[in-house]
């Protein structure tokens, strides 16, 4: 619902050795206003405005490690806001699977 605090937990693991530190990001689309994730622990933060109710708000969290090659994955969803509560839709967390970056 608007004014409701949303978190979302992600985590990774790099399976490959030697062990890389995974960072998380928010991806294209540009994140409605209030939108944060923690790039070390990947838990996503958001509190809807009365503003931002009745909107469908596309996501996309990328992980990253910092090997060589960069091994990278990705998770879409949406997140419905309403004056009822907050509905998401699509792959919201893991299983993540690291594999090399495309360019």
């Amino acid at each position: 619902m608007a004014g409701t605090v949303l978190n979302i937990t992600n985590s990774a693991t790099d399976a490959s050795p030697p062990t890389q530190t995974v960072t998380f990001s928010l991806t294209s689309p540009t994140p409605p206003a209030g939108v944060s994730i923690n790039s070390s622990n990947g838990i996503f933060n958001w509190r809807p405005t009365i503003a931002q109710g009745g909107t469908t708000d596309p996501f996309t969290v990328q992980v990253a490690d910092n090997g060589a090659p960069v091994m990278t994955d990705a998770k879409n969803f949406s997140v419905i806001v309403t004056s009822y509560g907050v509905q998401l839709e699509g792959e919201v967390t893991g299983p993540w699977f690291l594999k090399p970056a495309t360019r």
